[in-house]
């Protein structure tokens, strides 16, 4: 699933910020680092690639987060086995933003 996917089945939401584009890139780290089973693969000042294993299967899905200057964050998330993941990456994507979207509430604004 991708948040520039143009197909019912494939497109999700991107992820939104407020704030500078690097202070995203900081929180969306954090969150992602401290989610079940992720492991950031590759990070740089724009990018974050993750990999999260399942807990029973051991299957590795891939997240790539792309932080955007202008408070969007695409977000793209796939399988590396077989073509159905039961609703998993999507439901995946939905917690990451809803823990992105509480360490925002919690994080002191810039004023």
């Amino acid at each position: 699933m991708s948040s520039i996917a143009k197909d019912e089945t494939h497109a999700i939401a991107p992820l939104r910020y407020d704030g500078p584009p690097d202070q995203a890139l900081a929180e969306l780290s954090a969150v992602v680092a401290s989610m079940p089973g992720a492991h950031i693969e590759h990070q740089d000042e724009h990018y974050i690639h993750a990999v999260f294993v399942t807990p029973l299967m051991k299957f590795h899905d891939d997240v790539e987060l792309l932080v955007t200057p202008d408070g969007v964050i695409d977000v793209r998330s796939i399988s590396r086995f077989g073509y159905g993941d039961q609703g998993v990456n999507r439901k995946r994507v939905e917690d990451l933003r809803t823990r992105f979207d509480a360490a925002k509430s919690r994080a002191p604004s810039a004023q």
